[in-house]
């Protein structure tokens, strides 16, 4: 009977970390059938356990090995599988544990209550709680939470902290009422304590997330500004420079008409070549009619003209895309950021930009030189900047609010940008 109720109560644990950790999981490309890794790794996992408490009895030493190796193997496997921000995944799986722990103090404090500790209707219990986990994780919390931490780059440290906090208070609650605690009462107490404790701090971490993003949201806005501004300044200039050809065309009207009148025709032609290219040097490129991709493409044309490198366009971007201009500077200004940046490590630098409308979709190709070999991570460049590596994420999740794609490769020492966007009929 022990060996039948040993075999039920490790099934329940299965299905529980298995069903749950697949749920929260965005596997890695490399794992092709997520949900097969998850119960070829956890069935290993829990059957070790089950020997344990075999040889060792359900015991508070035993437990506490038990304990940690179910944290630290599936902690390693999670990060291992999940593609993503490592900090995020840390973040997830130490809070599936937490909630988890507290299902089995919920569930011991029922079961030592009104079932005289039957260890069946503890799991029983325990499995309920992960059951309501199971359907309200992927309903309602798995797209508002993914959706709010998807732009953090910094600030991920606090927040583990909370976590780590919070796990180890509801594990070492768990724990002394299993063990020590009998009095039914006063581990109520502690649990409410705990548990008020608990939901505190996700309400902290909830309002840190919050004024994260709002960081990370003004940022933007202000980077936006700061291209705005500059092309105004651009504008500025043109429009004084057009005040001024007017105010001296007169003066260039009274030569041109001199030459033409003495038959110095040749001289006349002369001036008005020098003329024209003075005119066309000061005035402002249009590269397409989109004011955003224009814009962005202006001032990294000056960019390039600082490095004395080339910069060569070749776009044709409508001004009515389906595709917000936020939206637009977080595409282009990153790929324009990296390529910009890539193209002063060398000695001739080199960027080309390509964009045009072609089958109800607008496609960008980016060329620009670089150095050295890139090393991938998730499929990326891995990034050497302090606090880089979110640029081309937040371009991968911008595109996928519009069903677009971003591909990127080296050839030799041209690194290629690609992008794909739908924007219909």
């Amino acid at each position: 009977m022990e060996v039948l109720e040993d075999i039920i109560r490790g099934t329940l644990v299965v299905i529980c970390h298995t069903v749950s950790l697949y749920l929260m999981s965005e596997p890695k490309p490399s794992i092709r059938h997520p949900l097969l890794f998850w119960v070829l790794s956890s069935v290993p996992i829990e059957a070790a356990v089950c020997l344990i408490f075999a040889f060792e009895g359900f015991t508070f030493q035993s437990g506490g090995v038990v304990y940690f190796i179910l944290l630290f193997v599936y902690l390693a496997l999670f990060l291992f599988s999940s593609a993503g921000l490592p900090a995020r995944n840390l973040f997830l799986v130490l809070m599936y544990m937490t909630f988890f722990m507290l299902a089995a103090a919920i569930s011991n404090f029922i079961g030592s209550t009104f079932f005289d500790g039957n260890a069946i209707a503890i799991s029983a219990f325990r499995t309920c709680f992960s059951a309501a986990f199971i359907v309200i994780y992927p309903l309602k919390l798995r797209e508002p939470f993914h959706k709010a931490t998807d732009d953090i780059d910094k600030g991920w440290g606090i927040l583990i902290f909370f976590e780590m906090i919070a796990l180890a208070s509801i594990s070492f609650l768990s724990f002394i009422g299993a063990f020590i605690i009998n009095d039914s009462g006063a581990y109520l107490i502690l649990l409410m304590i705990v548990s008020f404790l608990l939901i505190s701090a996700y309400i902290v971490v909830v309002r840190m997330i919050g004024l994260m993003n709002e960081r990370n949201f003004m940022q933007a806005l202000q980077a936006q500004q700061s291209i705005l501004e500059y092309e105004l300044d651009s504008e500025k200039d043109a429009v004084e420079a057009s005040r001024r050809y007017r105010h001296d065309m007169k003066h260039h009207s009274r030569v041109v008409q001199s030459y033409l009148e003495e038959g110095r025709y040749d001289e006349a032609a002369s001036y008005l070549r020098e003329l024209d290219g003075y005119i066309s040097g000061t005035s402002l490129p249009v590269f397409c009619d989109n004011g955003i991709v224009n814009a962005l493409l202006r001032m990294y044309s000056r960019r390039l003209a600082g490095m004395e490198g080339t910069f060569r366009v070749s776009a044709s971007v409508p001004d009515d895309l389906p595709v917000s201009r936020t939206d637009l500077a977080v595409i282009f200004g990153n790929l324009l950021e990296n390529a910009a940046d890539a193209c002063s490590a060398v000695s001739s630098p080199l960027l080309e930009v390509k964009a045009f409308v072609q089958n109800r979709s607008l496609m960008v190709e980016i060329r620009n030189t670089m150095t050295g070999t890139i090393c991938w991570k998730n499929d990326l460049p891995a990034t050497t900047k302090e606090y880089g590596g979110t640029g081309l994420k937040s371009v991968v999740r911008t595109l996928g609010k519009y069903g677009g794609m971003l591909s990127v490769e080296q050839d030799g020492d041209i690194f290629i940008s690609r992008v794909i966007i739908p924007i219909g009929s």
